[in-house]
């Protein structure tokens, strides 16, 4: 015997307002999303660009290298994550760019937690062991062991690059990744030496480029119409 039955008003009144706590959930998210996004891509950027290409290499530059280099890595991905979110949580880019961009935020995000480790380590060893840091720390050993981390990172990854496929993903997944972003400005533009190259180096670029753009149009020939004897002799 079929009945019919309705929900009690503090029931419907229930859901409603979780699914508006859930909306909020997703805006909030977004919103994390996309300021981690750019705030990774410019200061991990920035930090690429003079302690790969404006510092001398030592021991804590290739560490911040690495680090940096790990950071806009995971953040780079976070687009495909917020067009997921915004999709409910459905993967439409296809399985290939789901393992691919799930290994990669895997890799990176661990390996910028061991690489934080190692840094962490290098200081604790130059304080407390300065002779041994002074006659053993170089360049070369320092290369060498940055492989340690990743190698770590890689081996964490290997089940979820085994085991992954497409999946909705689960309501959380944005305050966890807000770290990224925050690794450059707590771990090198603290640094002296990284704040004076970079304050040398932004305004030199920009120099430089201008004075290219005003050296091309110098050089540029500018289009002028032939002579009226020359029309007149053509004609």
């Amino acid at each position: 015997m079929e009945t019919n039955s309705s929900l009690p008003m503090n029931v419907s009144g229930g859901i409603q307002a979780q699914s508006s706590s859930y909306a909020a959930l997703d805006i909030f998210s977004q919103v994390i999303y996309g300021i981690t996004f750019v705030l990774g891509i410019l200061g991990n950027g920035l930090v690429i660009w003079v302690a790969g290409f404006r510092m001398k290499h030592t021991v804590t530059t290739i560490s911040y290298l690495n680090l940096a280099l790990a950071d806009f890595s995971f953040t780079a991905t976070l687009p495909f994550t917020m067009v997921s979110q915004a999709m409910g949580k459905q993967w439409p880019f296809g399985w290939f760019l789901c393992k691919l961009i799930t290994t990669v935020v895997d890799i990176n995000l661990f390996g910028s937690v061991f690489l934080i480790a190692l840094i962490a380590l290098d200081r604790c060893i130059c304080v407390l062991h300065p002779v041994w840091a002074q006659n053993h720390r170089t360049v070369s050993l320092a290369k060498k062991v940055i492989l340690g981390p990743w190698i770590i990172a890689l081996l964490f990854t290997l089940p979820v690059i085994i085991r992954m496929t497409t999946v909705s993903t689960p309501k959380g997944t944005a305050l966890a990744f807000f770290n990224s972003c925050l690794n450059p400005m707590l771990y090198v533009f603290m640094g002296q030496d990284f704040r004076e190259r970079l304050i040398h180096s932004l305004p030199a670029s920009l120099e430089r480029a201008l004075s290219e753009d005003t050296a091309q149009s110098r050089d540029t020939p500018v289009n002028s119409t032939s002579p009226p004897d020359a029309e007149l002799k053509a004609i």
